[in-house]
Order: structure tokens, then C-alpha cells, then sequence
């Protein structure tokens, strides 16, 4: 049995034959490849279909069940949260559109930011002070330490000029 690619084929060189047969490999190989695809593709395809089928089912359920408002429950934590947020929102409308926040109130935060900036100024004025001190006494300490030296190198040259005119007068 002779197939289309046979070697005894007188009419076909060579290098045609394998230029053939390596096109024919590629393409089995492709069409192979493109199969693999195409069935991954299907396979994902189906997986997503019976998804969405599962969530129309969900949202079928749903649609057919009522909403009863005398249904619904809430903890007592839930309401209070809900009306204190409503409180909250006409409040705060409320301040906004009446003009709740008057020149007096402005000048009562003014007052309130001056009287604490005079404040700081004032502690900042005892650290300062307390640290002028600490400084004094630190270098009133250093000098006394100085003296001390002094003192104490004075009586250790007395010291050892007696000793050498003791010793001359020996001699």
C-alpha cells in the first residue's frame, strides 16, 4: 500500500518529501494543540454555564419570596446606631443651615486657642528657666571641681618644695 509521502515515489525529490513530511508534523502538532484548546475552552464553558444556571436559580428563589417589613427584626444596639445617626445628620443640617455656629462661638475658639497658646508660652518659659538653672548649677559644680584641683595641685607643689629644700638644707 502506497501512501502520499512514500520514498519510492520517483517524481518527488528528497528535500521536498521531508519539507512535506516535517509540515505535516507541525501541523498534526498544531491541530493537536488547537483540539487541547478548543476542549479546555468547551470545558470552561460548561463549568460557567452550570454556574450560571445555579445563580438564576438562586435569584429565582429570592424574586419569589416577599419582603414583610413586620418580618424584620433588629437588636436594640441596630436601632439606637440608626437613630443616632439620624440624629446626627439633622444636627448637623440643622447647625449648618441656622447658622448655629455664630461669630460668638467663633470668638469663644479663638479666645480658647489664644488662652492655650499663652499657656504653652508659659510652660515653656518654666522648662526654660528650670533648664538655665540646672546648666548654673552644673557649671557652678564644674568650677568648685576646679578649684578643688587647683587647690589640692597647690599643696602637693608646697608639699614637694619643702621636701626639696628639706633635702638641700641636708646637704
Amino acid at each position: 500500500m502506497r501512501t502520499a509521502y512514500d520514498d519510492t515515489d520517483a517524481e518527488v525529490p528528497r528535500t521536498v518529501l521531508h519539507l512535506v513530511r516535517d509540515l505535516d508534523g507541525k501541523h498534526v502538532e498544531g491541530h493537536n494543540r488547537l483540539r487541547k484548546d478548543v476542549d479546555d475552552r468547551e470545558t470552561r464553558l460548561g463549568r460557567l454555564e452550570g454556574q450560571v444556571a445555579e445563580f438564576e436559580d438562586r435569584f429565582k428563589h429570592i424574586a419569589k419570596r416577599t419582603t414583610d417589613i413586620t418580618a424584620i427584626r433588629m437588636s436594640p444596639q441596630v436601632v439606637a446606631a440608626i437613630v443616632l445617626f439620624a440624629v446626627t445628620i439633622v444636627t448637623a443640617n440643622y447647625a449648618a443651615n441656622t447658622g448655629l455656629r455664630d461669630q460668638q462661638s467663633v470668638n469663644t475658639l479663638k479666645l480658647t486657642t489664644i488662652e492655650s497658646a499663652i499657656a504653652a508660652q508659659a510652660e515653656l518659659k518654666k522648662v526654660e528657666t528650670k533648664l538655665e538653672e540646672e546648666r548654673a548649677q552644673r557649671m557652678s559644680d564644674a568650677i568648685k571641681r576646679v578649684e578643688a584641683r587647683s587647690e589640692l595641685t597647690d599643696l602637693k607643689v608646697n608639699s614637694l618644695n619643702e621636701k626639696v629644700s628639706t633635702l638641700t638644707q641636708r646637704k
